[in-house]
């Protein structure tokens, strides 16, 4: 068999068992796996802040450092709060694109409707109506929202560990039958 058929299936099998077992811990334990995530990216923040900061000492004067120092302080808040109390800090990352998910909605309503041609409106409107209710969910209540965007994160990666897999192993195979037809 080529051995760059060999190790692409290889890759895409064990990045799809790999995505199996992530997506199954995501959705078997999602406010165990949210909170760890929210270690993991409270730490990562706390780092990246301390850095900003210290690049902002060795920075000349102007233009970047102003920027360098916000955003240093930024991520050593946010990785405190992450750290200190990560529910918190999930809820309130969810909190945030539930805002966001509002402001798409309805953005893509007022698109629809200052449409005048283009394909059916209602579809775009249907869109909107959708953005909006999650939104809505997100918003009202954050700390439902992490579980549940936990289990989508978890079912997604489900699925992709499966065609990963299904990729890899078809791959292999039809290298197997290219070598055996080939020598």
């Amino acid at each position: 068999m080529d051995p760059i058929i060999r190790r692409s299936s290889t890759a895409l099998i064990v990045s799809g068992v790999l995505a199996l077992v992530l997506g199954l811990v995501l959705v078997s334990w999602p406010i165990a796996s949210a909170v760890t995530l929210m270690i993991l990216i409270g730490a990562y923040a706390l780092v990246d802040g301390i850095f900003a900061l210290v690049s902002a000492f060795n920075a000349p004067r102007g233009g970047t450092r102003g920027f360098l120092v916000l955003s240093g302080v930024i991520g050593i808040v946010a990785g405190l709060i992450a750290l200190v109390n990560p529910i918190f800090g999930a809820a309130t990352l969810v909190w945030v694109l539930g805002v966001w998910l509002l402001v798409r909605g309805v953005l893509e309503i007022v698109s629809a409707l200052r449409r005048r041609s283009g394909g059916p409106r209602w579809l775009l409107v249907l869109g909107g109506l959708l953005w909006l209710v999650a939104g809505v969910i997100f918003v009202v209540n954050p700390t439902g929202g992490v579980v549940a965007f936990t289990v989508l994160i978890g079912i997604l990666a489900v699925a992709w560990g499966l065609l990963s897999l299904v990729a890899g192993i078809v791959l292999r195979v039809v290298g197997r039958r290219a070598a055996r037809a080939s020598g």
